[in-house]
């Protein structure tokens, strides 16, 4: 089982960066990791391969290892077969969309922790690639548990009014505001600025700090980044890298194309 950068960055107080990798490519995944990036958002909901493709989650994984950068896998909560097949090939930040309510953040925490809060796990034990293909030892589950990190996405006002008792459960470290389908909660579809959810993300971001949880940031450039980093956010999402691709592109070919060519 590979070290969890990202966990051992907010740990020691700092604040990891990363990007998401959309496409997926592995070229890519060790170019963020030789750039310097913390993590790789890998969002298995809305993007990618089939998920349930074991080998090449699994040399995903290496990649990310290879790179020195921790993946952060974003899941449906639902989902208990793809919670397992991330787990057991060594990903270890888990991001859960659909946790509404606290019966969700704790099912959450027992689908990923062998030894959870009230020790009713909900986790099996394989022998895949986090336990070196062998059979997991008691000190390996302990080490997995360690090194394992989960967050939540906040995506509607329910898990908004719900937040506390959310983040009250062990082993819940951090959140995730998604402005889009938030908005679509709230009646104001695609308008991830308009005033009510400012006023929701907002009201978030104060009880995911007084509860002593992470809040990660969705930043577009640097400048929005940087003052996320001077608000409090102590996760920073750097952008996808289909977007930066064509930024630089755009930038490139507009720099020395002549007007009428």
């Amino acid at each position: 089982m590979g070290r969890n950068r990202m966990k051992e960055i907010l740990k020691a107080g700092g604040v990891p960066f990363g990007v998401a990798v959309q496409t997926f490519n592995h070229t890519v995944i060790e170019l963020a990791g030789s750039s310097g990036m913390d993590f790789v958002w890998l969002d298995f909901e809305h993007n990618g391969f089939s998920p349930y493709d074991i080998y090449s989650l699994e040399d995903l994984a290496r990649t990310c290892d290879a790179a020195g950068i921790s993946p952060l896998v974003r899941i449906p909560l639902s989902d208990d077969k793809l919670i397992g097949k991330v787990l057991d090939c060594g990903m270890l930040n888990i991001l859960f969309t659909d946790v509404r309510d606290r019966s969700d953040a704790e099912r959450a925490v027992k689908t990923t922790k062998f030894f959870p809060f009230d020790g009713k796990t909900l986790r099996s034990g394989g022998t895949g690639r986090s336990f070196g293909w062998n059979h997991p030892t008691l000190e390996m589950g302990r080490r997995s548990d360690d090194e394992t990190m989960i967050g939540v996405m906040v995506e509607s006002a329910e898990t908004v009014a719900n937040l506390e008792s959310i983040l009250s459960v062990p082993g819940i470290e951090f959140m995730v505001v998604g402005a889009l389908d938030l908005s679509i909660s709230l009646g104001v579809h695609f308008q991830r600025t308009s005033d009510e959810v400012k006023r929701q993300s907002e009201l978030a971001f104060e009880t995911a700090k007084r509860m002593g949880a992470a809040v990660a940031y969705l930043a577009t450039d640097t400048e929005s980044a940087r003052k996320a980093v001077s608000a409090g956010y102590r996760i920073v999402r750097l952008g996808v890298d289909t977007a930066i691709l064509a930024r630089e592109f755009k930038k490139a070919v507009s720099g020395v194309r002549q007007p009428g060519n």
